[in-house]
């Protein structure tokens, strides 16, 4: 009986050669770098855990002289696994799958961007990579967030964390509303000076107060909601200069991408290439390509997610030409969450009152912004009326948050407004239930 494997090109994670579905499944090389029988080795993957398997394949390869990349995907998975441990100690729990793909990039210095809707983990996980990289390697951290309130709460959660991994001798920077005048001025100092591990600020603190970090390099940033970073293509090239990036390479992958743009154009309708236009473009071409690859271990890694996953704008592709990623068109996660609709023939506070006294504390209902704020306060007195414990919420009025957290508020009224405060500036699963 003939069995047909699955051959993938390119993949033996030794090699770099062909390799058969099966060897990839066991995270082994292909049969060349390791002629030994998928039998014998199904029984050593029985006999130890995953880290020594992988280990003792690691030293086979080298007792018959065929090691070459496969000790380096060894420490990469040494490392998942000590990141989990860590994660461990602070949540509880493990990562699930998704987190540990980010770990896995972020560990070889790849950037990318993650589109998915709230409640994947995303927060949880660059703040436990950033409090890993800070303890454990030295490495500057940096979470970019869209409202200041989530950076308060970002950084209480750091905190938190920090202490929970007994980590002692780490200094977590954060810029917010709320802090005094004298805390205000020392924390800008500390950002001058680069004296922190990991930093957290707003979008707007990168763009409004961007020499008070144009001095450090980052190792790794997170922006949590890059739609913000977008609407401005200067705060893009801030980014990039924080990441380690000369300013004179990023104009030109910015003429290249316009050059790439024209040849394109030119080739769409079937005319010729100007001389010069290919001679400039192989130039700038060359003048990228090579500072990349001196350069590249000297870059960080920028871990962006979007919502929208819909950028615009040329200079947003320059995380293509100098990062090698771009921000996503699909969405990669499915949550455990019901969406639900009722249909309303007349009195719709009558039957808001309804769900809601079936769904108990911890929502949040969204008014349209035609209705503005008096009617969120309509729905808010209806409610309070009824022994429902609401509060309007609102860029000037954000006192009711607190009280929602510390549960004497069980529901927030608010505008549906895209960037409102209760579309984005929370970061509270424990406590929001619909």
């Amino acid at each position: 009986m003939i069995h047909l494997r699955a051959i993938f090109k390119d993949l033996c994670p030794n090699c770099g050669n062909e390799i058969d579905d099966e060897r990839l499944q066991l995270k082994i090389p292909c049969s060349s770098c390791l002629p030994v029988p998928i039998g014998e080795l199904y029984k050593m993957r029985r006999k130890l855990n995953e880290m020594s398997f992988l280990e003792s394949i690691a030293d086979r390869l080298e007792e018959i002289g065929r090691l070459k990349n496969y000790r380096r995907l060894v420490e990469l998975e040494r490392k998942i696994e000590e990141l989990n441990t860590f994660f461990k100690k602070i949540l509880g729990n493990d990562m699930w799958s998704a987190q540990r793909t980010w770990a896995r990039r972020i560990f070889q210095n790849k950037s990318f961007s993650i589109l998915a809707p709230t409640g994947v983990g995303k927060t949880v996980f660059a703040i436990i990579i950033s409090l890993y990289l800070a303890s454990k390697e030295r490495k500057k951290a940096y979470l970019v967030l869209p409202t200041t309130l989530l950076v308060r709460q970002v950084y209480e959660k750091a905190v938190n964390f920090a202490e929970r991994a007994g980590i002692k001798s780490l200094s977590i920077a954060a810029y917010y509303t709320g802090l005094k005048p004298s805390e205000k001025k020392s924390v800008l100092e500390n950002i001058k000076n680069g004296k922190f591990d990991i930093l957290i600020t707003t979008s707007s603190f990168l763009l409004r107060r961007f020499e008070y970090l144009s001095g450090t390099k980052f190792d790794l940033i997170v922006v949590d909601d890059v739609d913000a970073i977008l609407k401005s293509s200067k705060s893009i090239d801030k980014v990039l200069v924080l990441l380690g990036f000369k300013q004179e390479v990023i104009e030109c992958a910015s003429r290249l991408i316009v050059l790439k743009r024209r040849i394109a154009i030119n080739l769409r309708l079937k005319k010729s290439i100007p001389e010069d236009l290919s001679e400039e473009f192989n130039n700038l071409n060359k003048k990228v390509s090579d500072y990349l690859a001196k350069y590249s271990n000297e870059i960080g890694c920028l871990v962006v997610s979007t919502a929208t996953g819909r950028p615009r704008g040329l200079r947003v592709k320059l995380f293509r030409e100098l990062l090698g990623f771009e921000i996503g068109s699909r969405s990669e996660f499915l949550r455990n969450i019901s969406d639900l609709y009722v249909l309303v023939d007349d009195n719709l506070l009558d039957k808001l009152l309804e769900v809601i006294n079936k769904l108990g504390r911890g929502g949040l209902v969204f008014v349209p912004v035609s209705k503005g704020v008096e009617y969120a306060q309509l729905i808010a007195d209806f409610l309070n009326e009824r022994g429902i414990r609401a509060a309007v919420v609102h860029a000037k009025e954000k006192e009711a948050i607190n009280d929602f957290i510390q549960g004497k508020i069980d529901v927030l009224v608010g505008m549906a407004i895209y960037y409102g405060l209760l579309v984005r500036g929370l970061d509270l699963p424990h406590i929001i239930r619909y």
